[in-house]
């Protein structure tokens, strides 16, 4: 494949420049033939030798949510060589499950009992119309539940509940909105 050493090359072939990925578990390109390329990767030093065709495979650790570069170089006839790859990496966190209230149903009671699953100890966000946020965090199983004052006036909101882990993510949480309607019963 590299049959002139004069024109020294190093290319990432994965990840692709300014693509956006679930996960990236691995690094591979090509350049001139047993020659070491070294990677620079989430503050980490990675090396290899490329093979008799000039390929080359890194694993490498997952990693969160976020933006990275992968830094490569290699020294070909004394020349070095360099290449890096921006790219990023981005997952969801599942949406939570609301079992209390049902989607759609009219509200009389008050408190309203705002329950459901989420992942265990992940905290859980809870907004209702343009109120401030309400958190509370998941038990070990990942049940929560939260007695909302009944809102003020009648008529529709939303509840809208994401969830978001313990630990520092920039994993993008998805929510679940439930409409409802808020009723006062009528004195008989």
């Amino acid at each position: 494949m590299f049959n002139n050493f004069c024109c020294p090359s190093l290319k990432i072939l994965y990840p692709v420049e300014g693509q956006t990925y679930s996960s990236v578990n691995e690094t591979y390109g090509f350049s001139a033939p047993r020659v070491i390329i070294k990677i620079k990767y989430n503050g980490k030093v990675y090396s290899t030798c490329t093979s008799q065709d000039g390929y080359w495979r890194i694993p490498l650790p997952n990693v969160d949510c976020g933006d990275y570069v992968i830094y490569a170089k290699t020294r070909i006839c004394c020349e070095a060589i360099y290449q890096n790859v921006r790219f990023g990496v981005r997952r969801y966190i599942p949406a939570p499950t609301v079992t209390s209230p049902a989607a759609g149903s009219v509200v009389t009671e008050n408190p309203i009992i705002i329950s459901g699953t989420v992942n265990p100890n992940y905290v859980v966000k809870i907004n209702v119309g343009n109120a401030a946020p309400i958190t509370v965090v998941a038990d070990a199983n990942g049940n929560f539940s939260y007695d909302l004052p009944k809102p003020s006036p009648d008529g529709a909101y939303a509840i809208t509940v994401t969830q978001e882990p313990p630990f520092f993510s920039n994993c993008m949480p998805l929510p679940t909105s439930i409409p409802i309607t808020v009723s006062t019963p009528t004195a008989e």
